[in-house]
């Protein structure tokens, strides 16, 4: 009977140089046998049939060597035939039987390709998952046989035309006519009954009785129940069993998926996926995974690998998307900037985002045991972090009257961005994002500042776990898929959720090793003067020995969300995480077939939609935080650079023609989608410096030690391990045969059905054109042959020791360069390196515990997660320092950022909330301006209402200017205590003040010379408290 196969396999014959054995796989009786004896009598000489379940003495002789040389003296002299190679086909059947003749095809393919050899295996499948197997990965061209489909049983009846017919009308997406549709329907229906078996298609061919066709059935069923106690221990052939007979009542009803509880009561994933997973494999059963556009249409098509296809990410994804939507059609002025906007514009992409799910995304449903993991992990935390924020709620101190201000600031604003609240007259000047991206989520969800300046960082901070335990738990786990793949095995759950759980624990919660040396270490020893201060773990460079014009700074997100500065760099933590694991899924995607050739074309390159998103999230990095667009710039090209090797074979055209496209798409969109940002923004740098002064070696040792030596081991263990399999001495090896054009598998695939069809049938003697195959060297075959997920590491790892080692060579240069040059580049560069080690760490040391054979990695495995672990305490020191005894719930305080005002500033606290509640829009009010980091500017802060001079440094930074601020601050000082009435006028008016505050910090700063009698000749009492003489002045109208 015709077979499709039968095209392949004469394909495969005709390879002219660096053919590789063939193995077929299949389940039983599918015709591997048949149709292997029956090609090699019908285009060989002769035929060496090896079957190692009927003739177990023959592997016996594979026990000691089985080189390639060998192997062909032992056939001979067994079988008592001479092997020619280009005339004999050696076919070796039920080679799961004999392990080291399957590990024998690697050397027939690196050392005598010239003979033909195809294997198969009804087991193979089962056979390798074992641990003992050692697959030869890239060693063998593989093909699946499975059984004949209706176009082949057509054949096999007689009836080409109407299989013709069926092809042709398909084809073309013609209907049929109604009797040719008739008859196909027939003949389906037959199959259906009958199936795909070639023994129970002949015996219906040959008019057998249906007892008969019974018989043969019940036949083939009994083979597989047989198989399943012979490959598969007895615990797990009781539940193989079980599942089994279950396959006929799972069909039979009308439910879309296969259900458990069928099995038998109280049954789950977790007793019968091993079970479903061995039939998968055996062949016996086809998984066919549920389609859906979900709730997540765009998310799951940039996740469609990931177990919860993105949903976690979807949820970023989200804000980030329609946040930018309301900013940029605010920036142009075509919307204010309001709740219903906002609500509208979130409801238009959701809309646009289920129609584009439902014509154009069509993804397998999500896992929902690992979503639910997911959203347990990101409730827990949101809950523990906003239970913390309650013990320390006021907004004040540090920066947090710069980060409540903006947000109060742009909560009262319509236009964006909003009037800068310590620089009236000005929008803002500053890298706003964060706190824009906080204030829509207020606007839209209708709550108040006072609450959500802490949910928003919570918030962030509950993703800084989850995303990193997602990207993590991925990452392990194709690990262990590679693993598998070339060594054999069992998968364990084990590694992935560890390492995730690491990962999200290291990026979140854990300090740096200056806690576990000074904060217990030296504490323990009694060598600290004083009790262990959370912040020196961020303020030791430069600090300890102080160093007067080089003091740095070194934070990382534990440190961000316990302080509970909503700055810039915070909120961006999870829009860089979100680059993260688009770049992880899009080499995830794109390298999952180390032996598929792929043929360049521009419109492969530049529509990869992980890349396009990740070019557009590096344009909101030029609004949120935009330190990131640069660092996260070389990062995506780092994963486009590898995407491109392990594509193309390192070819250097391609490879190097999809970097440079793929870089210049990625800065081309994130500068178009920045433009709403860049075309008002006023930059702060003034240009990058060598750096004068360096970290010593120590202190960069107690810092960076453990990540780097463990990146650095990490790399040198992939290396050398890669280099251990590669069998030949040096770096060289045989490389992988690849086409000179280029052709895909796709384009082989269609050439075999065109055979098959008739379009072209070549004679077995006929000289074919052949493409002249090239080898790939060690270098090129070294991107495929390391796990994706090595790799991805390996670049993550590295980027972070570069976000090192560059602020000991330059540094950005600002209005910091006296005492602080390199601060501000130390600062922004190793909080990134914080997070990308803190994944790095996690995962690595998951590896080494569970590299086999190699003790040394295990013991430095072993080694890693203790001092990472310890690091974790530092959670613990610094919550307690900051937020007091947390089990005290007397001391809970709730979530309201300004209950502190009545106990800092209760001389004003009174009026700073009658403005705060009752003026609208962002009227001008006057106040003594001071220095940063200072109590000047509480009114303003509290209120968001624009004042003439607020934090002077902090404005020197963003506007760049001292002699204006100079001016500014004069000019209020004048308006205070000039006796000009005219002038004061002149300048109000000039500042467009609407309302003047006289309160303490007044009082305190111009004392004898506030001219209060003045200032009340020329404006209104509109709110005054008779206790402490705190008052507020509105304006006349002039």
């Amino acid at each position: 009977m015709k077979r499709k196969i039968t095209s392949k396999l004469y394909e495969w014959k005709n390879i002219q140089n660096g053919r590789m054995p063939l193995l077929i796989y299949g389940a039983r009786q599918v015709g591997k046998t048949f149709e292997m004896r029956e090609f090699g009598a019908l285009y060989y000489k002769n035929t060496v049939y090896v079957n190692f379940e009927t003739d177990e003495r023959i592997g016996k002789y594979f026990e000691t060597d089985i080189h390639a040389d060998h192997v062909i003296s032992v056939l001979e002299k067994y079988y008592q035939v001479k092997i020619v190679p280009e005339n004999t086909l050696i076919i070796f059947d039920e080679i799961q039987m004999c392990e080291r003749a399957l590990t024998s095809l690697k050397y027939f393919s690196e050392e005598a390709p010239e003979y033909h050899i195809m294997a198969a295996g009804s087991l193979l499948g089962v056979a390798v998952n074992r641990e003992k197997y050692s697959f030869p990965v890239g060693k063998i061209q593989m093909l699946t046989m499975y059984p004949m489909d209706l176009e082949e049983v057509l054949w096999a009846k007689g009836k080409q035309m109407l299989a013709d017919t069926i092809r042709e009308h398909y084809e073309n997406n013609q209907p049929l006519d109604e009797l040719l549709h008739e008859e196909a329907l027939q003949e389906f229906y037959h199959y259906c009954i009958v199936g795909g078996m070639p023994a129970a298609v002949k015996a219906d061919l040959a008019k057998d009785s249906p007892i008969d066709q019974a018989e043969i059935r019940q036949m083939l069923l009994n083979s597989y129940i047989a198989d399943m106690a012979k490959y598969a221990n007895q615990a797990d052939t009781v539940r193989i069993f079980e599942a089994y007979d279950s396959l006929p009542s799972q069909l039979a009803r009308d439910a879309k998926k296969f259900q458990y509880k069928l099995i038998k009561s109280g049954a789950r994933a977790s007793q019968y996926g091993d079970a479903i997973d061995w039939m998968i494999r055996a062949g016996i059963v086809n998984k066919c995974m549920k389609c859906t556009q979900g709730f997540y249409p765009a998310a799951a098509a940039l996740f469609p690998r990931f177990h919860d296809r993105g949903w976690m990410f979807s949820k970023v994804l989200g804000i980030v998307v329609s946040g930018f939507a309301v900013f940029a059609l605010g920036s142009f002025g075509l919307v204010p900037f309001t709740a219903p906007v906002c609500l509208i514009t979130v409801g238009v992409l959701i809309l646009a985002s289920w129609i584009f799910g439902c014509f154009k995304v069509r993804v397998h449903a999500p896992e929902i045991d690992f979503l639910m993991m997911e959203e347990v992990l990101f409730f827990a935390f949101f809950l523990l972090w906003t239970y913390l924020a309650g013990f320390h709620p006021e907004a004040h101190g540090t920066e947090k009257f710069m980060d409540y201000g903006f947000m109060k600031a742009m909560m009262r604003s319509t236009a964006v961005p909003a009037e800068d609240l310590w620089y009236s007259g000005s929008g803002i000047n500053y890298y706003y994002g964060g706190q824009f991206y906080a204030v829509f989520l207020t606007k839209i969800t209708f709550t108040d500042v006072k609450q959500t300046y802490h949910l928003m960082r919570t918030m962030v901070a509950s993703f800084t776990f989850v995303l990193p335990f997602s990207i993590t738990y991925h990452l392990a786990e194709s690990r262990a898929c590679h693993r598998i793949r070339k060594e054999g095995g069992n998968k364990s759950q084990i590694a992935p959720v560890l390492g995730g759980l690491l990962s999200g624990g290291a990026v979140s919660l854990a300090g740096n090793m200056h806690y576990v040396i000074y904060g217990c270490i030296r504490q323990w020893l009694g060598l600290n003067e004083s009790a262990y201060w959370f912040p020196s773990s961020t303020r030791y460079i430069g600090y300890d020995p102080l160093v007067e014009n080089d003091r740095t700074i070194h934070e990382f997100p534990s440190y961000s969300f316990v302080l509970g500065d909503l700055h810039a760099h915070v909120v961006n933590v999870m829009f860089v995480l979100l680059v993260l694991g688009l770049l992880y899924s899009y080499v995830k995607n794109t390298c999952r077939d180390p032996e598929k050739e792929w043929k360049w074309s521009l419109k492969d390159v530049l529509l990869q939609p992980q890349i396009i998103a990740a070019g557009f999230l590096i344009g909101v990095f030029h609004w949120s935080n935009y330190w990131d667009f640069v660092i996260y710039f070389v990062v995506i090209a780092g994963f486009a650079l590898y995407g491109a090797l392990y594509r193309y074979h390192a070819r250097a055209k391609e490879t190097i023609g999809t970097v440079l496209l793929q870089a210049a798409e990625v800065f081309a969109i994130g500068t178009i989608v920045a433009l709403p940002f860049t075309i008002k923004f006023e930059t702060m740098v003034s240009g990058v410096g060598i750096a004068k002064h360096h970290s010593m070696l120590y202190q960069l040792a107690i810092l960076w030690g453990l990540p780097t030596v463990l990146v650095v081991l990490f790399i040198a263990a992939v290396l050398l391990a890669w280099r251990k399999n590669c069998h030949l001495p040096g770096m060289e090896r045989q490389g992988q045969i690849v086409l000179a054009d280029g052709k895909t598998q796709e384009e082989v695939e269609e050439q075999a059905v065109a055979l098959i069809l008739g379009e072209k049938k070549p004679e077995p003697g006929e000289k074919e054109t052949a493409e002249k195959p090239k080898k790939v060297s060690a270098f090129c075959n070294f991107w495929r042959e390391i796990a994706v997920s090595d790799m991805v590491i390996g670049i993550l790892g590295l980027c972070a020791i570069g976000l090192i080692i560059i602020p000991e060579l330059v540094y950005v240069r600002d209005i910091y360069e006296e005492s602080y040059a390199r601060s501000n580049t130390m600062f922004k560069l190793t909080y990134q390196a914080f997070i990308l080690f803190g994944i790095c760490m996690s995962y690595i040391i998951t590896r080494f515990l569970l590299w086999k054979k190699e003790r040394i990695l295990q013991v430095f495995g072993g080694i890693g997660l203790v001092l990472l672990l310890w690091t974790f305490g530092y959670f613990g020191t610094s919550v307690y320092s900051w937020f007091g005894n947390v089990f005290d719930l007397s001391e809970y305080r709730g979530l309201d950022a300004t209950a502190y005002l009545e106990n800092v500033f209760s001389e004003d606290a009174g009026a700073i909330r009658w403005l705060d509640e009752t003026i609208e829009g962002q009227s001008v009010v006057l106040e003594a301006n001071g220095d940063s980091y200072s109590d000047y500017e509480r009114v303003s802060a509290m209120t968001g209402l624009p004042t003439v001079l607020g934090w002077y440094v902090h404005e020197w930074l963003w506007r760049g200017d001292p002699a204006d601020l100079n001016v500014r601050a004069e000019d209020v000082k004048q308006m205070y205590t000039s006796t000009d009435t005219n002038e004061v006028l002149r300048l109000l008016e000039q500042y467009h003040v609407t309302y003047i505050f006289v309160g303490s910090k007044e009082k305190e700063k111009y004392g004898d010379a506030l001219n209060e009698s003045l200032l009340q000749s020329i404006g209104d009492i509109v709110y005054q408290d008779t206790a402490s003489g705190t008052h507020i002045l509105q304006v006349q109208d002039t």
